[in-house]
């Protein structure tokens, strides 16, 4: 989870930037549901990122747009089989 996490958390960073969001605070939470199979291997089902962004300026749809395109690119995360949830709290001052 934690390589998830910040690979996620990096790519927010990068896609902020590319939107020239003015991010006043990004904090990241992940928990993933563990998917347990009969031949002892197990996977992650579900990861749901909880992302609390602050930014200046902007639009909740940009800020969620950025979301989305981090995980897009967001490597570690592409390469899971499991299922990819946002949950946001995005907050514009």
């Amino acid at each position: 989870m934690a390589a998830a996490n910040t690979c996620y958390f990096m790519m927010v960073v990068w896609a902020a930037e590319r939107f020239k969001m003015d991010v006043v605070s990004l904090e990241m939470e992940a928990e993933g549901e563990v998917e347990e199979h009969l031949d002892r291997t197990s996977w992650f089902k579900r990861v749901t990122f909880y992302p609390r962004i602050v930014v200046k300026d902007s639009s909740k749809e940009v800020v969620q747009r950025a979301l989305e395109m981090a995980i897009k690119y967001s490597t570690i995360n592409q390469s899971f089989k499991s299922e990819l949830l946002i949950k946001p709290d995005i907050v514009i001052q």
